[in-house]
């Protein structure tokens, strides 16, 4: 095949059927052993190695390149059976990542917690340990492909400067679709390749539909969130949101496949549809009108949302989630704290917040948490401690809302800075760092606490999805063993 496209076990996995262990990607492979992580992290392919399922991004690339070449030279192969994909024929093997170094958010989070629990490991993992594999599969190194690699994380080999020690031709950074036919076209024809290539925000006419089912049903309805955070990249400045005739396109093709659940992608649902940052009401309620007449009773589900959206129209919200998402069943939604220092807001994340006030800003996370609970959510939070501009007080500040959050339903991840957007080019922050400095620790221990319990208490909505026994046997073993192990930890205040 003339251009293989694939990334990791992690990615073209459908986690037995929940996308929720995803998280597990990001356990070191010294602790997730293959024995499991092969029953974690299944995939799906036909005799061929053409994979049945495929990481959103990943079918996006593939959707755009079929616009150039044919079917019969493109093919998104099963990352288990790439000896059966990549021969003398392959030119191109285009590789898609997410943290393929392990130095993001989620092995952020995870080393950290093992830190935390005195729990010894090696600082690589799973996500970065199978993207890994695919750089020295046999077939890789026999046939040397030319390789091009892009996803959210590729700019990892550009700031670590480890591209050419790892044999990577050429790094895609941003989006990839105003880009990646005269790139691949470039490859396949022997010629030059530049070795960073920045794509930038694409019309909404250049996105492509995909042609390969995505994994769990994923379907993006906006792309790209316009608030403006430093720490964020800067192709998310430019907000879109997709016409509802390519979303159904590729619902369709979903359902077609046997795929068994819906998933709205977006950096804040509540945006579809709107000019600005207030919630367009019509337009949102006529989406889930219109997907759920598609769906035939298939759970809908929407991964991310904004504090400041929901209080724009609580009433929505409510609406939204207990007449389509949530109506016999309780699910998760992703929601960005980041800090719960006012100052902190304004110095580096003022559009966050919009359009509101950044004095406003706890309260307006308590009150839309608590919108989201009572309409049939559990809320997954993030936090990010050791941004430069961070001092104690913000710390403090980030403590004090964690403490008042303990009533809600919600799981708190604290993130340690990873230099990017704005601050590309900062040092990276060591967990040993944040470990010994007692505000941070109290903050993340704090934290933890009341994701371990509330894990356990919406166990349910992680295990119903899962097929595997073994896999609900680890889960299960996971949760237990960290709630006796922070059982034990004392709490320092430094306050």
């Amino acid at each position: 095949m003339k251009i293989v496209l694939t990334a990791s076990k992690a990615l073209m996995s459908d986690y037995n059927g929940t996308s929720y262990m995803g998280f597990a990607s990001a356990l070191p492979s010294c602790i997730l052993r293959d024995f499991i992580a092969n029953r974690l992290f299944p995939t799906y392919s036909d005799k061929d190695g053409r994979s049945k399922i495929a990481y959103y991004g990943l079918a996006k690339v593939e959707a755009k390149l079929l616009e150039e070449f044919s079917r019969d030279e493109v093919i998104v192969a099963d990352p288990r059976k790439l000896h059966l994909v990549v021969k003398d024929d392959t030119r191109v093997l285009g590789i898609s990542c997410m943290d393929p170094l392990g130095i993001s958010y989620g092995s952020g989070i995870v080393y950290a917690t093992l830190m935390l629990l005195g729990i010894p490991f090696k600082p690589e993992s799973y996500m970065s340990k199978s993207f890994m594999e695919i750089l020295n599969h046999p077939s890789v190194r026999k046939y040397k492909p030319r390789i091009i690699v892009g996803g959210p994380a590729s700019w990892q080999f550009v700031d670590l400067n480890v591209q050419e020690k790892l044999g990577i031709d050429t790094v895609v950074i941003g989006e990839a679709e105003g880009i990646i036919i005269d790139l691949f076209k470039k490859a396949v024809n022997g010629e030059e390749l530049p070795k960073v290539v920045y794509g930038k925000p694409v019309d909404i006419d250049e996105i492509p539909t995909i042609k390969t089912p995505s994994v769990n049903g994923i379907v993006e309805i906006t792309r790209g969130c316009g608030r403006g955070c430093k720490f964020c990249t800067p192709t998310l400045l430019k907000f879109r949101s997709i016409p509802f005739e390519k979303i159904k396109e590729e619902i369709e093709l979903n359902l077609r496949s046997g795929i068994r659940s819906i998933g709205l992608h977006s950096d804040d649902f509540l945006r579809y549809g709107s000019k600005d940052l207030i919630p367009n009401e019509e337009k949102i309620i006529s989406l889930f009108e219109n997907v759920r007449r598609i769906s035939n009773d298939i759970p809908v589900g929407v991964d991310f949302v904004c504090a400041s959206s929901v209080m724009c129209n609580p009433r929505l919200v409510e609406r939204i989630g207990n007449e389509y998402v949530n109506v016999d069943r309780r699910t998760f939604i992703e929601v960005g704290i980041e800090t719960g220092s006012p100052e902190l807001i304004k110095k580096v994340m003022p559009g966050k917040v919009k359009p509101f006030k950044p004095e406003e800003y706890p309260e307006i996370v308590k009150n839309a948490i608590g919108v989201l609970n009572d309409s049939g959510w559990t809320v997954v939070a993030t936090m990010i401690t050791k941004i430069p501009e961070e001092t104690d007080d913000d710390v403090i500040k980030s403590i004090e809302l964690v403490e008042d959050l303990y009533d809600y339903d919600v799981i708190i991840f604290v993130l340690p800075f990873i230099p990017m957007g704005a601050y590309r080019g900062e040092d990276l922050v060591t967990l040993k760092d944040l470990i010994e400095d007692d505000l941070r620790r109290e903050l993340m221990i704090k934290s933890l606490k009341k994701t371990v319990s509330q894990v356990k208490k919406d166990s349910n909505i992680v295990e119903r999805g899962l097929r595997s026994r073994i896999a609900k046997y680890a889960f299960r073993f996971a949760i237990n063993y960290l709630m006796k192990k922070l059982n034990k930890i004392e709490i320092k205040s430094a306050n």
